[in-house]
């Protein structure tokens, strides 16, 4: 048998007694596998690593066995402990490389001291992940719960694995090219392979022009490489398959007697969220002004405590649209004793960001997120996120009435409008436009079908819910190819920031018990979120309306952001969308126009600057 294993070294910290658990670093990891029955090129292979430094740049290992390699690029989120060396073998037979961070390891290893294999307490989240897979082989996904993406090969069997997480909050792409199959977790390192081309999938364009995200969820913006969606397997053993391993299901219903049994609840779940997803070093967090992430933030300070591991960053706009956030912030800081680092967004202009090489800017105000994450970076590795309270308190009294209404429950319509009126002083004020709608009085959006070039493609995620469940409209939401879309740009595979961002509140454990107890009267105006931060937030802060992020866009151009972009650049723009009639940028146009002139401008500028770039030269290699 004949190996190559080439390491890129980085200094070795010394770490805590081995009771504690690892959960120290977060990867790049990417995989070949010839099925021509070649041996890997261990040049290539570690030619396309080199580009995930951006998503490990603290190291790299290559191994390369006859038609299969295999190599991870390290991420150090905690500087206390030594990662796991990857790619990871307990036989010398399996390998692995995982990026990961389980969530409730005390269950998983029970499950697998039942299924005869027992773990020690200290064993690291990559372990953890190959321990499954010795226990449950392609099953072993039904068990873990986190965020992770992996690739496994079983070279006795010649057998491929790999698979995503729960709601792609870890992103996978693969393609199948002739000769073999290529998978990773960094977009750009499997579009050097010299078999995938710079070929542009047009459908995908065009759905991100239309709709602002790709629709189909295994599409990324190259037609040869595919995106793994969330909860999806893909097995390669002679046929290469994917599949799905799990869905939201309507949870069984959870009922208490005292109104403060689900707060006390809720407010563990959360802790235990938060704990899971706090290093032991510093940690940032992203906080607005807003309930979500300032609740974040309070349940950091209360389980990380009077440690100094803590401090918040917050974008604020002061001059170009004046808003409260700063002022918020600061009372959600001072009440938390942790300090808060602005970054005063006014001058940064439309469509400064590129995107990545192999994907353009979604957001023509991306550059401000990357940019506090760069600031984050200085400090931590680690930022808590609040994003997710939106779509998981999701329950429009305008839906809830109506679905009363025609189930001819009138008294208990009315019961809960006037419940809600009792409780937060009026009709919410997103039901008013929605009343003004229904009476045919309120302004409709333009259709932007009318311009495409291309036909959008059907959706394919399969991953649809019970209409006639109440909390249809979250679980669907939860679920929509959105999310995985911000995921993946926030990771640093993407932004090339080596920050790693964890979102508490989509923790699946919060997710299925808030979609398990009554939406009324608790998810009405957030209730169950405000109830639960009593005593950790200020009041001003806590009973906080919902406040729209308001109109970053049109100060900016007024002030002539985008003069002089009405000339586009790439021809091939045309093809998808008639950008002559779409226009450019303008500030009478309706919002939902200028978007798309925004995205025409993102898209455009991404399509005359795309070249294939050299990847990054990192490490040192050698032999063992």
């Amino acid at each position: 048998m004949t190996m190559d294993l080439c390491r890129a070294h980085s200094p070795r910290l010394a770490g805590p007694a081995a009771a504690e658990p690892l959960w120290g670093a977060m990867s790049g990891i990417l995989g070949i596998f010839n099925t021509d029955g070649h041996a890997v090129d261990r040049h290539l292979l570690a030619s396309m690593a080199r580009a995930m430094s951006c998503a490990g740049p603290d190291g790299q290992c290559q191994w390369v066995h006859r038609e299969a390699g295999l190599a991870h690029a390290l991420l150090r989120t905690d500087g206390v402990v030594p990662p796991t060396p990857q790619p990871l073998s307990f036989d010398g037979v399996t390998r692995a490389v995982v990026d990961a961070r389980l969530d409730r390891r005390a269950e998983l290893a029970a499950a697998l001291a039942v299924a005869g294999r027992r773990v020690r307490d200290d064993a690291s989240d990559e372990q953890l992940v190959l321990h499954a897979w010795h226990a449950w082989a392609a099953r072993c996904v039904e068990h873990l719960h986190g965020d992770f993406s992996l690739i496994i090969w079983d070279s006795l069997h010649r057998r491929l694995f790999a698979a995503r997480d729960r709601l792609g909050i870890r992103p996978l792409y693969w393609a199948k090219l002739p000769g073999c199959v290529i998978v990773g977790n960094v977009q750009q390192s499997l579009a050097l392979h010299p078999d995938c081309s710079s070929r542009l999938n047009q459908q995908a364009a065009a759905d991100f022009l239309l709709e602002g995200c790709l629709r189909d969820p295994h599409a990324t913006f190259l037609a040869d490489i595919r995106r793994l969606p969330p909860a999806h397997c893909l097995t390669l053993d002679g046929q290469l398959r994917l599949s799905c391993y799990w869905t939201l299901h309507e949870p069984a219903p959870l009922r208490y007697r005292r109104g403060e049994d689900y707060v006390h609840h809720f407010r563990h779940l959360l802790e235990a969220a938060v704990a899971d997803r706090l290093p032991r070093g510093p940690v940032s967090v992203l906080m607005s002004g807003g309930l979500d992430s300032t609740s974040v933030a309070a349940i950091a300070r209360r389980v990380a405590g009077a440690q100094g591991r803590l401090e918040a960053h917050t974008v604020i706009h002061r001059g170009l649209r004046p808003d409260a956030e700063e002022r918020f912030a600061l009372s959600a800081a001072a009440h938390l004793g942790i300090p808060v680092h602005f970054l005063c967004a006014d001058e940064y202009r439309l469509c400064e960001s590129g995107g990545s090489i192999c994907e353009p800017a979604c957001d023509a105000l991306g550059q401000i997120s990357n940019d506090l994450l760069r600031r984050a970076s200085r400090r931590t590795r680690v930022a808590l996120s609040g994003d997710g309270g939106d779509v998981i308190f999701l329950y429009p009294l305008g839906a809830h009435l109506r679905r009363l209404l025609a189930r001819k429950r009138y008294a208990a319509a009315a019961r809960d409008l006037a419940h809600y009126v009792r409780a937060f002083g009026g009709l919410p004020r997103p039901l008013l436009p929605r009343l003004s709608r229904w009476l045919g009085l309120g302004p409709t959006s333009p259709d932007l079908r009318q311009w495409r070039r291309t036909d959008l493609p059907q959706r394919a995620d399969g991953r649809a819910v019970a209409e006639d469940w109440c909390r249809a409209q979250a679980a669907g939401a939860l679920l929509d190819p959105f999310w995985p879309a911000v995921f993946e740009q926030e990771h640093p595979g993407y932004t090339g920031v080596p920050v790693e961002v964890r979102y508490p509140l989509l923790d699946l454990r919060v997710v299925e018990f808030v979609l398990a107890i009554p939406a009324v009267p608790w998810m009405l105006n957030k209730h169950l979120l405000r109830r639960a931060m009593r005593g950790l937030l200020p009041r001003c802060v806590r009973l906080r309306p919902k406040t729209p992020a308001g109109d970053l866009i049109r100060p900016r151009l007024l002030r002539g952001d985008m003069d002089g972009a009405g000339e586009l650049q790439s021809q091939q723009i045309h093809t998808i969308i008639d950008a002559r009639r779409v226009g450019p940028p303008r500030p009478d146009q309706h919002p939902v126009v200028r978007d798309l002139a925004l995205r025409t401008v993102l898209l455009d500028r991404w399509l005359a600057q795309r070249q294939p770039r050299p990847a990054p030269e990192m490490g040192v290699f050698c032999h063992a």
